[in-house]
């Protein structure tokens, strides 16, 4: 056993998020913290693709207004104070 072959093995933890980025067609290992959500290659797609949509729907609308008729109760992670909104990237 002394003589065989070692490969060093690589595991990834996105706990504050992340890209597994490209590395062929093999798998590898990775930390899953709790409650996190794991996504294939087509629904990381259509995931990105949905918040870009939603962040369009948020530029068209008229964010000031609605927040005055709610009593200045507008309640979004994605509205500050001032009105204008975060970017969902």
């Amino acid at each position: 056993m002394a003589n065989a072959a070692r490969s060093s093995i690589s595991i990834a933890r996105y706990d504050t998020g992340g890209y597994t980025g490209s590395w062929g067609p093999y798998g590898k290992l990775a930390v899953l913290d709790e409650k996190e959500l794991i996504l294939n290659k087509e629904d990381t797609v259509n995931f990105l693709a949905s918040m870009e949509v939603l962040e369009r729907i948020l530029e068209m609308i008229d964010l000031q207004t609605i927040h005055s008729q709610l009593g200045g109760k507008l309640l979004s992670p994605y509205v500050n104070n001032d009105m204008t909104t975060n970017s969902l990237e």
